[in-house]
């Protein structure tokens, strides 16, 4: 695996190989590691590369710090969900054969408790005080899909993505024309996007009272949103990468390998983390100019 400083053009460390592809990238609030799911889950330092630790896993997806980002919560197997404690990676809650295999995964506001989302359309609670798992609804099926692609947390509710474009926010539905693809919530909450095969992104802002549409001109396979809660990095199915934001013109991002499959970006809003389909991380620094 290389991380790569697109602004100065080298590469600022290698680690062993491991996964032969990145399913999924997730920063701490601190910014200080970054972990990476794939076949297996690494934890790295970002400044050299240091492994931190490593476990087996299941990926492609599945992975979610807490809050406070003492602990991470990741797919260990099909359906099952491991929670361990950083930096050491003691296990503190494990959820065996909660579903199909696990589309997203989110920990609740207060830290304890973790919301999934499976393959077969069903929403769970994973309680970790005694690693109870309970279903709560299952998204709808529509031409044969039902799955739930993502979860995430909107003004202290509880946030999912369905398949077919059916979105559930608390009590309230919520539609994308299409099939859904990714999606993705901005940082505190108060905006999310999800995009799919007609190349269009909708954005619902000040928690899903307004929306506009974004032009991704293709399908799109990754969604990621900057910490200012406007600018979206945007992968799609054609190879490009753009970064997005109503009323700006687009800007293409050249330097990747393939079809980003995920892209995460630094608590602090500088770092653009791109997962791609060999082995690559490509670490990008973006200055507040960029957007």
């Amino acid at each position: 695996m290389i991380l790569w400083d697109v602004k100065a053009a080298t590469p600022c460390w290698r680690v062993r190989p491991g996964d032969h592809w990145i399913g999924e990238i997730a920063w701490p609030p601190a910014g200080d590691c970054i972990a990476v799911l794939g076949r297996e889950l690494t934890v790295l330092d970002v400044r050299d590369g240091h492994e931190l630790l490593r476990r087996e896993a299941y990926g492609p997806r599945g992975l979610a710090f807490s809050p406070d980002g003492r602990r991470l919560a990741f797919q260990r197997s099909s359906g099952a969900v491991t929670v361990i404690a950083l930096p050491g990676g003691e296990q503190v809650a494990a959820f065996e054969a909660v579903g199909y295999p696990i589309n997203g995964l989110v920990f609740a506001a207060d830290g304890n408790d973790l919301f999934a989302g499976d393959n077969a359309g069903r929403v769970f609670r994973l309680t970790r005080r005694d690693s109870a798992v309970e279903e709560l609804y299952v998204h709808a099926e529509v031409q044969g899909g039902c799955a739930c692609q993502a979860v995430g947390l909107c003004g202290g509710q509880l946030l999912t993505f369905g398949w077919s474009g059916d979105i559930r926010l608390g009590d309230r539905t919520l539609t994308l024309p299409g099939t859904l693809f990714v999606a993705a919530v901005a940082p505190g909450g108060e905006a999310f996007a999800a995009g799919g095969d007609r190349g269009q992104i909708t954005v619902w802002t000040d928690r899903g009272g307004k929306q506009h549409s974004l032009d991704a001109g293709a399908q799109i396979s990754a969604l990621a949103f900057h910490p200012d809660g406007n600018t979206l990095a945007v992968a799609t199915y054609d190879g490009a990468l753009r970064l997005l934001r109503d009323g700006a013109a687009p800007r293409a991002f050249v330097g990747h390998a393939g079809r980003p499959p995920t892209v995460a970006w630094s608590p602090d809003g500088t770092v653009l983390a791109i997962g791609g389909e060999r082995r690559t991380m490509i670490l990008a620094h973006l200055g507040a100019s960029t957007l």
